[in-house]
């Protein structure tokens, strides 16, 4: 029995011996590990920290619990002053509501996708000023907060409009070539049709009605022509031209749909910039193509109007309404944001509680 003691006694110390190594070992490993975690996070830390673009963590309501330094750039604002606010309050008025919706659909997106497609807005500086930025929102695997990640996009945008402005002016160059140049020789045959149909009218009756009816072609294809270069350059003087063209849109819509589409102006729109003009004419023809296409509607309403230094477009109709995840990729609306922020402008379409669409535009007054 002592022996046995003894021998027990003996083997305790090699256990512990390697027990102990064990614990130093897997504490070595684990301090190791914490190091490689802590430098991990430092080089996270600084590359938010140096990148060009801000970066905010967003909680479930969309109020700012962290910004990096170019946050504090892009909003004006220190870091003390954007803690706790909600991202919203940094956006016009007509952005709110699309923003809420977009986040709202990040929050539901599922953690595999890691990102929703980036949105563009208006972001309001602490000096007054807008700023037009990308939005993109990070899905995050926990459920308490989100990461925004907010682009200047002001270059872009200024490179894009002035690409839209050449193209607008090559447009306009061509309407104004087929109106003064191909219009006018079109013309010139019409009434030369016209007047050998009326010479031979007593003489030749059967070539007299073959010669009216060519002159009927021509008159056709001159209509054709002019319809053309008003397409082309709808706007081409300054101020309440926007208005007739309008209303001219609304008639040939009207007319050749056999779909009652009214045009109403309110207010002095004399001032109205020719570019903005433009583009507000494309975009009311855009909108009433995807009417036509999609509304199932028995009525189109334009309305031009005035607000203080803003023009404001409307078109609505009566049809089926929209919905907000599918036409939010569509080509069409994509354009026409794009027409929109290229005069500074902002654009939304949403469903009226009466039935039917409401695309709203909003431009600041260019003198």
């Amino acid at each position: 029995m002592p022996q046995t003691r003894s021998v027990s006694r003996g083997v305790h110390p090699v256990k512990g011996a390697h027990s102990g190594h064990g614990t130093a070992d897997l504490e070595a490993r684990i301090e190791a590990r914490t190091h490689e975690l802590h430098q991990a996070m430092d080089a996270l830390q600084a590359t938010i920290h140096s990148a060009p673009d801000t970066v905010l963590v967003l909680d479930v309501s969309g109020r700012i619990i962290n910004a990096n330094p170019a946050a504090q750039r892009l909003f004006g604002l220190p870091a003390d002053q954007l803690i706790s606010q909600s991202l919203s309050a940094f956006l016009p008025m007509a952005d709110v509501e699309e923003f809420s919706l977009f986040f709202e659909e990040s929050k539901h997106a599922s953690p595999a996708i890691r990102s929703i497609a980036p949105r563009e807005s208006m972001l309001l500086h602490a000096s007054g000023s807008l700023i037009p930025v990308e939005v993109a929102i990070g899905v995050s695997p926990r459920l308490d907060h989100f990461t925004a990640f907010i682009r200047d996009i002001t270059r872009r945008r200024n490179l894009e409009s002035e690409l839209m402005r050449v193209a607008v002016d090559e447009r306009r160059h061509i309407a104004q070539d087929l109106h003064d140049s191909l219009c006018q020789e079109i013309s010139a045959v019409h009434f030369a049709v016209v007047a050998l149909a009326q010479r031979l009218k007593t003489v030749h009756p059967i070539e007299a009605e073959t010669t009216r009816k060519i002159g009927l072609m021509v008159e056709e294809t001159l209509d054709h022509a002019r319809h053309i270069a008003h397409g082309l350059g709808p706007v081409m003087e300054e101020g309440d031209d926007l208005v007739r063209a309008l209303r001219r849109l609304a008639r040939t819509t009207e007319d050749l749909c056999r779909l009652p589409c009214s045009m109403f102006s309110n207010g002095r729109l004399s001032d109205v910039n020719r570019d903005v003009g433009t583009q507000l004419y494309f975009i009311t023809q855009e909108a009433l193509n995807n009417v036509l296409r999609h509304a199932r509607a028995s009525r189109i309403d334009i309305e031009l109007s005035r607000i203080g230094n803003e023009v404001m477009l409307r078109v609505s109709d009566n049809g089926i309404g929209f919905n907000p995840s599918g036409e939010a990729s569509g080509r069409g609306l994509r354009f026409m944001r794009y027409r929109a922020a290229g005069v500074s402008g902002s654009l939304r379409l949403r469903n009226r509680q009466a039935g039917g669409t409401e695309l709203e535009c909003r431009v600041p007054l260019v003198s």
